[in-house]
């Protein structure tokens, strides 16, 4: 007997929850009760010694978070990141940010399925660098590649020209 079939056989004829996501590690599908109240955070981490491996987030002074990750150790609280999160926080945080423990006490490949989850779940406002859920503005990204090939054209022609005559060059260079 379905799950429905037992609901409807006892008189409950509420719908059933389904929550799906694309993480960087598979499709997570959930049903049942509780299905869209994922992921969930530990009732008792040790947030400022974390066991074992850990998921933790970065959060800005508003409490968002922008970077989900996981590790052992002092990995929370490292600054060896990659050029985005320094970016990040330098420009939009003035270097200011707090960590939360989100799970604490897993092995590695619990770690890795619980920060997938959270990436999933928080994608869009993250700037993890593997991030299946970042929104992109591809017509920014176009127009970037555009300009970034039309600008090697010149420099092309410029490195011609400056090897015969520098007129030309010294000339647009000043209209520039």
């Amino acid at each position: 007997m379905t799950e429905r079939q037992s609901r409807a056989k006892h008189g409950d004829e509420r719908p059933i929850s389904v929550s799906m996501a694309l993480t960087n590690m598979s499709v997570v599908i959930r049903m049942g009760p509780g299905a869209d109240d994922w992921p969930r955070r530990s009732e008792n981490v040790n947030p400022s010694h974390p066991r074992r491996w850990y998921v933790y987030a970065h959060k800005n002074r508003e409490g968002q978070v922008f970077y989900v990750g996981k590790g052992t150790g002092d990995r929370a609280w490292s600054k060896d990141r990659h050029a985005i999160w320094h970016h990040y926080i330098a420009r939009h945080l003035g270097n200011q940010y707090s960590v939360e423990i989100l799970l604490d006490n897993l092995n590695e490949e619990q770690a890795l399925f619980a920060e997938s989850e959270w990436i999933a779940h928080l994608g869009p406002q993250l700037v993890n660098w593997s991030n299946p859920g970042r929104d992109f503005d591809m017509d920014a990204i176009r127009l970037f590649h555009q300009r970034r090939n039309a600008n090697r054209e010149l420099i092309k022609e410029a490195r011609k020209t400056e090897k015969t005559d520098l007129e030309p060059l010294t000339q647009w260079h000043a209209d520039c």
